[in-house]
């Protein structure tokens, strides 16, 4: 029987690649268990590191959880191993793995990127001392992209004199390329990065394909919204409360559009903002939110059980998705919004406009983007919520090229 190895953090691990990958796994074919030997490969020192409570778990979903110590370094010829790259540190193992993993490993292996453009992790890596990530390798993985200019660009950015914003966009898909036999992306936009910005020469990379994020299935009654105990009007920003996401954004615009509005208008107005904060003073958006006279209207909620993250979308009248104009990546609360019709600001650029159902979209730069936020706001809460026109998505969940996956190597095997 053919194997197939996820590798990726899972709940309780604080990142948001483990509640897309709890959702991936409830939603997978039961059939696929039947056909292959499914584990889970992920991190158990993460328990220890985030203070989370319990024993690392045996089980997901009735599917095994092994440490990636205790994992072959190359996938046999009989499994397929796919990995979950993501730009934060909660995936340094999986980068790991796949930095130690053969160029000629003999299994199947597929990269599943979250951010085509992940310089920040390995430049973490770098800094913190993994092993597989010396100044000498980093360099070398940036240059399908770079070619001879990365190690004088790597040099340049770990002593200061280039700008942050080159975080943003450079790749670090050496690695990705060379051992993998395709890659995974969830937007057109991400794909075309990886294959129009990168030199495939001697590359093992076959196939780019792009997969849609797996979305919460309903159940019968469960999309009706629970009544009302207020007259709130709930705005929403999840996910890690950095300068990406553009939350400072949010709280300037919000605070723009309280001076808009009528008293009666103003005093329904709740901005709910849920992900975990950086380190004060690095960037402060509960001071902002107070200086801009607020208190009465913002809630931080630090990051919660999945449970009460999912509530806490529903709850909304309107979120905002934003995104400062890197990579290409997609969002998964943008999904789970759509999945409950509540009306969604995305930021007009790159990945992002290739979805459905956006209620509006809006200028990245200041201050447009605080003049747009503002103006999302008062529209939202004087117009009627309407239910949104959401067209499915023309391109197959990961789940599903998930199955194609394990049903190719069961046809092959017999």
């Amino acid at each position: 029987m053919p194997a197939l190895e996820f590798v990726t953090p899972i709940p309780p691990i604080i990142t948001g690649t483990a509640s897309y990958f709890d959702l991936l796994v409830r939603n997978l074919d039961r059939a696929v268990l039947d056909l292959a030997q499914v584990r889970i490969v992920t991190d158990s020192d993460a328990w220890m590191r985030d203070g989370l409570k319990g024993d690392f778990p045996m089980h997901l979903h009735g599917v095994p959880v092994v440490d990636w110590r205790e994992v072959e370094v190359d996938p046999p010829g009989d499994t397929t191993r796919v990995y979950f790259l993501a730009n934060n540190d909660k995936h340094v193992f999986a980068h790991r793995m796949l930095a130690r993993q053969s160029q000629q490993a003999k299994g199947r292996v597929v990269s599943v990127l979250h951010d085509p453009s992940m310089f920040m992790v390995h430049e973490h890596m770098m800094r913190t001392g993994e092993p597989e990530f010396a100044l000498d390798r980093v360099s070398d993985i940036m240059t399908s992209q770079l070619g001879t200019l990365a190690p004088g660009l790597l040099r340049g950015y770990a002593n200061g004199w280039l700008p942050d914003a080159i975080s943003f966009g450079v790749h670090c898909m050496g690695n990705a390329l060379s051992r993998s036999d395709e890659i995974w992306t969830h937007s057109v936009f991400g794909a075309n990065r990886v294959l129009y910005e990168n030199d495939f020469t001697g590359m093992r990379c076959a196939a780019i394909r792009v997969c849609a994020h797996p979305r919460e299935k309903e159940e019968a009654g469960e999309a009706v919204s629970a009544p009302r105990r207020d007259d709130h009007f709930n705005i929403g920003v999840f996910g890690w409360v950095t300068p990406p996401k553009r939350v400072a954004s949010v709280i300037k615009g919000v605070a723009l559009a309280l001076d808009r509005l009528k008293p009666s208008e103003r005093a329904r107005v709740r901005l709910r903002i849920v992900g975990k904060r950086p380190p004060v003073p690095d960037y402060d958006v509960v001071d902002m939110a107070m200086r801009l006279g607020l208190r009465d209207h913002v809630e931080f909620v630090d990051y919660p059980p999945q449970e009460e993250f999912a509530r806490y979308i529903r709850e909304s009248d309107l979120v905002f998705n934003l995104r400062y104009p890197s990579c290409g990546e997609t969002s998964g609360t943008l999904v789970s919004a759509q999945t409950h019709n509540i009306r969604v600001v995305a930021s007009r650029y790159q990945a992002f406009r290739e979805a459905t159902g956006i209620w509006r979209f809006i200028n990245v730069s200041e201050p447009y983007e605080i003049w747009d936020i503002a103006d999302a706001v008062v529209d939202a809460i004087r117009e009627p919520a309407q239910a949104l026109d959401t067209v499915a998505s023309t391109v197959a969940p990961i789940e599903t090229l998930v199955a194609r996956l394990v049903r190719a190597e069961f046809q092959e095997t017999l």
